[in-house]
């Protein structure tokens, strides 16, 4: 079972071939359920995605769950892991959640850290496998319309993930070492995936029941309907035993066309 806010008193349902948690928010008064999707074995444990929804079946977090036994059985290479989400939902723009163990890091140098990247994609993984490395150019109408102001590109794309757009600000930019941070991916500018990037070090770090809200920057615009997070939250569940990912605060945006 899951506890997506500490706040919420869960109980469990059975429905169909998915397991849902129903729930009451006390800070909204609103009951929620949480539908998850299979679960996928990394060594001793187990990591699912899933998705929040009010009554209505509106979103309002989309995540994923990694049982704490999968941080004492990691593989020592570089592993990929396709997490399918809940049947039955409309969780428009998301598509599927991969999730990458990086257990040496990776280039460039600020992130040569063992951690975890968490991508929330919006294309098939047809489409993801596809895309091929090498740089890419944006104009500036796609960098003002659908970027935040402080993102700047890597150019170069990562095969079969993109190019890796990033917050200037973030600390380990500036000096700081890395702990967490937040990617937007794009390919041939279009925005595929939202990612929070953490490290193993800091959800080890993380207390029991603690439970870390990390505000996304906003872009004056989307290129897809659905639903975009205001925040990405970590959180420690001690009762369940886990590590939650999840982009949290979900509100629904119209599509609109690059320029003033």
């Amino acid at each position: 079972m899951k506890r997506i806010l500490q706040s919420m008193k869960s109980c469990a349902l059975l429905m169909g071939a998915a397991l849902v948690l129903a729930s009451c928010d006390k800070q909204d008064d609103l009951k929620t359920e949480v539908h998850y999707g299979p679960e996928t074995v990394i060594g001793e444990g187990t990591v699912r995605a899933w998705v929040q929804t009010a009554p209505n079946n509106k979103p309002v977090a989309i995540g994923l769950s990694m049982s704490k036994k999968v941080i004492a059985s990691l593989p020592n290479e570089m592993t990929e892991y396709k997490l399918d989400l809940p049947k039955g939902l409309d969780i428009a723009p998301y598509d599927h959640v991969v999730l990458d163990w990086n257990p040496m890091g990776h280039p460039p140098m600020n992130y040569e850290h063992p951690h975890f990247d968490m991508h929330f994609y919006m294309i098939s993984d047809e489409e993801r496998k596809a895309i091929p490395g090498g740089p890419q150019q944006h104009t500036a109408a796609f960098a003002e319309s659908f970027m935040p102001p402080s993102y700047v590109s890597a150019v170069d794309a990562v095969r079969e993930m993109g190019v890796h757009w990033i917050n200037k600000f973030s600390p380990e930019l500036n000096g700081e070492h890395f702990t967490h941070t937040y990617i937007i991916g794009v390919n041939q500018e279009k925005i595929i995936f939202y990612e929070p990037m953490i490290t193993l070090a800091y959800l080890q770090g993380l207390d029991k029941g603690q439970k870390n809200v990390l505000k996304v920057e906003q872009a004056p615009k989307v290129q897809r309907n659905g639903y975009h997070p205001l925040s990405y939250t970590i959180y420690n569940d001690a009762v369940e035993d886990e590590f939650d990912v999840s982009l949290t605060e979900l509100q629904y945006r119209k599509a609109e066309k690059s320029g003033k």
